[in-house]
């Protein structure tokens, strides 16, 4: 090693030294701390355990957001649903807040204050509960390069960190926290009404199954009611126009066009619906009763929320399941019966030409009774209407008897003239409509009777 390169190593470590020494010499006073860090690194909060959210901002009112069995809800400044995806993203927002700079209060740089900061009074103020345990964060004015100043609890250290948690809690707009669905329930529902001008529909859960109570009573079709709890379940309104209006007039809210309501239990969430919400498209104003919030409902959203009546109803014209039935009895208009019975797995059957006469006894066509079965029990009418039955053009009563003797179900069946449809009622006041070309087995010699078992 000769001696250029002994001097550059000495030199190196002079160099070193000198910096290590210049450090040491400017570290900062212990109240001031910098570097990217997280805000709460040393006292960390769940998310998940957080059950209240309160915002205040500099003239406004405070909001107040809390977890309950169903999730999150705005209990102030009036109770409605929130959207707890929201929530939770202002809550992993502060949980996740990193700072770049820290100061005691009381051990500002030279010419800061916290009233030059925005911190006195603050823009705004988040504060968290988890059970007893509560922070408060004050948030300040923004600086440069996505960066803002905050406090913690009402004197505590001054910090420098993302802003974040300013874009959200002080400039996002808080309606944006609050729920879109329009009934934002989890729990079953046991009841829908429907009141669209002068026709109102109720629809009442009995156990698995679903009833109409109104405008006629009757069996509800099971997979409309679903396909409409689906609708409820998902339906979202079209955006906010106003909180907490001084009247309701302006927006058809104060006699309402239409409304929906659902029963959960006893308790009942009803969406009013008013008047045309603009010049343009075809939306409309709406509330939810008891939320003081106008809302718009474009016409595609009120067209799954107000459907006709007649898709409600069951269209199969008998309620009754092929397996309850031990016996059929067939009544034409033109006179005679066929009765029919269940005897394993064939039938057995009794026609009568003339009330009153001798009777041919023997076994029947199964497949013939299968498709009387299929079309009273099975088959889905393309076709519903609410009307009385037709006494005039009546062909033929079926009536089912159970396992006791007992009848369970009677279908009436009536046909327009020169073959035309067939419209079939059960006792209802609604009759389900079969194409003219359907082969009903009602007349007498639609059956055969054989004297060797099928």
């Amino acid at each position: 090693m000769n001696w250029r390169t002994t001097g550059l190593a000495w030199l190196l470590v002079i160099l070193v030294g000198f910096c290590a020494w210049l450090v040491r010499g400017m570290t900062v006073n212990a109240s001031v701390a910098s570097g990217p860090s997280r805000v709460f690194a040393d006292a960390p909060f769940e998310v998940d355990t957080i059950d209240r959210l309160a915002i205040s901002r500099e003239g406004g009112e405070e909001l107040v957001f809390v977890r309950g069995p169903e999730g999150w809800r705005q209990a102030q400044p009036f109770d409605v649903a929130a959207d707890g995806f929201a929530v939770r993203e202002l809550l992993v927002t502060l949980a996740d807040l990193e700072q770049s700079r820290r100061f005691e209060s009381s051990e500002l740089p030279e010419g800061a204050s916290p009233a030059g900061l925005g911190l006195d009074p603050p823009l705004a103020v988040v504060e968290v509960s988890a059970g007893d345990a509560r922070r408060r964060i004050e948030l300040g004015r923004r600086t440069v390069a996505g960066r803002a100043w905050i406090r913690l609890g009402a004197d505590g250290p001054i910090l420098v960190v993302g802003d974040g948690l300013h874009a959200k809690a002080v400039e996002d707009d808080p309606r944006n926290w609050r729920s879109r669905r329009l009934f934002p329930g989890r729990s079953e529902i046991d009841g829908i009404e429907i009141a669209n001008g002068e026709v109102s529909i109720r629809l009442e859960r009995e156990g698995r199954r679903w009833v109409m109570d109104a405008p006629v009573s009757t069996r509800a079709d099971t997979e409309a009611v679903d396909r409409m709890l689906g609708v409820i379940d998902r339906t979202e309104h079209d955006g906010f126009i106003v909180d907490t209006p001084d009247d309701l007039d302006g927006f058809g809210l104060d006699q309402p066009v239409a409304r929906v309501s659902i029963r959960r239990g006893e308790g009942f969430e009803t969406l009013l619906i008013g008047s045309p919400s603009g010049l343009v498209g075809r939306g409309r104003y709406a509330m939810v009763e008891g939320v003081p919030t106008v809302l718009r409902i474009e016409e595609t959203t009120l067209r799954g929320l107000l459907p006709p009546v007649v898709s409600f109803i069951d269209p199969v014209p008998s309620g009754i399941s092929g397996g309850d039935v031990k016996s059929i009895e067939i009544v034409p208009r033109s006179g005679g019966s066929v009765y029919l019975e269940r005897d394993l797995n064939r039938w057995r059957i009794e026609r009568t030409e003339v009330a009153g006469g001798g009777a041919e006894t023997g076994f029947a066509d199964p497949d013939t009774v299968d498709e009387l079965l299929n079309l009273l029990a099975d088959n889905r009418a393309p076709e519903v209407i609410v009307q009385a039955f037709p006494g005039d053009m009546a062909e033929a009563n079926v009536t089912f008897l159970g396992w006791d003797g007992q009848p369970i179900d009677t279908v009436r069946v009536a046909r327009e003239p020169d073959d035309g449809r067939w419209a079939l009622d059960n006792g209802d006041g609604v009759l389900r409509v079969l194409p003219a070309s359907t082969a009903l087995p009602l007349a007498l010699d639609a059956w055969t009777v054989t004297r060797v078992q099928p």
